[in-house]
């Protein structure tokens, strides 16, 4: 009987390639840089896009605002966002304000109308054209803390840039003017019937004015030779609208109250428990230096209601000092710093909206909180907002 012997057959076992690992892990990381970028563009847009808009405050009477692409002008709402292509007015004794992010001011008197026309940013460069149609604008800017923050404000004849201070711009059918109060700002005289060519340019200083009537304006359109500084004299001392945004009409309604409460004790008992209460008031006087941290919305009145897919809530630390504020959106739950608050800073901003995700029909409900730098909390504000649009 034969006997067979079997062998088998070897074979190389195949060697793992080393490539592969490798190609997954350059796969990873190409991925992982596009959703980092993807990130931090939606969140650099975001931060922008609160850069280019201005909110509006009813401050008196009724307000039309005519959006971009719209023909009629409609009602305008309480903290609504004004963006780039948007109109304002003011009707008879109407006043508005519109605020940038800033805290750069323009106001508006009764009878007046605000066209936004172009909103440029380059970095941290901001270039901002509106076009005062007719009627008086009060503009309060507040310098660039980081590159540079320009308005420039256009009339019939003007091109009025202001980059810090308080000016007073007038664009009527009799007259048109520039009342520099605080800083300074430069005007270009264009002629707009020979493309845009400029005349004159003009420095304005502090406490200098520059006044065109209807005939100042023939004469420098025929390149003539017209005075276009003086002095600003009292012309201004019972103006209204300059008293208003000056301050003055609201501190004489503030002291009225305490008149009234001094006024009131008229016993011999009531007199000798005044007196007992300022004794008091002097011995507390070193403890009311320490204050607590508070802060107030002054826009929206909640509750609120509105028709828009947008809305900004504005306020401002009334005592103490504030490290960072936060928002609670009632749609998450998750509180958010605001990232362009400024530790110390009195005023602060949040933009709602639909495209950020903050913001949707109904009911939403935020909550607002400020800390110190010890982390100790203020007082919790919860604005209401109705929304639907």
């Amino acid at each position: 009987m034969q006997k067979y012997t079997y062998y088998r057959r070897y074979k190389p076992r195949q060697k793992r390639s080393s490539f592969r690992p490798f190609l997954f892990f350059v796969i990873f990381l190409v991925v992982f840089a596009l959703l980092l970028r993807a990130c931090v563009s939606v969140f650099s847009g975001i931060s922008e896009a609160k850069r280019d808009d201005a909110i509006l405050t009813v401050e008196r009477g009724e307000v039309e605002v005519k959006l971009f692409g719209q023909d009629t002008f409609e009602k305008a709402s309480n903290a609504q966002i004004i963006l780039e292509g948007d109109t304002v007015r003011t009707l008879d004794g109407a006043l508005l304000s519109l605020k940038f992010h800033n805290g750069t001011e323009i106001r508006l008197d009764e009878s007046s109308e605000l066209f936004f026309s172009e909103v440029r940013i380059e970095d941290l460069n901001e270039y901002i054209l509106v076009n005062l149609e007719n009627g008086r604008l009060w503009l309060e800017q507040i310098p660039a803390e980081h590159g540079a923050f320009e308005i420039m404000i256009e009339t019939d004849l003007m091109d009025v840039l202001s980059m810090a201070g308080k000016s007073l711009i007038t664009n009527n059918d009799d007259e048109e003017s520039a009342y520099v109060l605080d800083g300074q700002i430069a005007i270009d005289f264009v002629d707009r019937f020979s493309e845009n060519r400029v005349i004159e340019q003009l420095i304005l200083a502090e406490a200098n004015k520059s006044i065109l009537d209807s005939g100042a304006q023939r004469a420098l359109l025929n390149r003539e030779n017209v005075d276009l500084t003086q002095a600003i004299g009292d012309e201004l001392v019972e103006d209204e609208f300059v008293l208003w945004n000056l301050g003055e009409v609201l501190a004489e309604i503030e002291e009225e109250p305490e008149l009234v409460v001094e006024e009131e004790p008229v016993e011999e008992e009531e007199e000798i428990v005044i007196v007992e209460e300022e004794e008091l008031e002097e011995a507390v006087e070193p403890v009311e230096a320490v204050e607590n941290l508070k802060i107030s919305v002054s826009s929206p009145v909640s509750p609120a209601f509105i028709e828009k897919d947008a809305i900004a809530i504005e306020g401002s630390v009334i005592s103490g000092v504030a490290e960072r504020v936060t928002v609670e959106w009632s749609g998450t739950g998750e509180e958010y710093a605001l990232g362009l608050f400024e530790a110390g800073s009195g005023d602060f901003r949040y933009v709602a909206d639909v495209e950020y995700a903050n913001f949707a029909l109904g009911e939403n409900i935020y909550t607002i909180r400020a800390y110190d730098e010890n982390g100790a909390i203020s007082n919790v504000l919860k604005i209401v907002i109705t929304a639907d649009f």
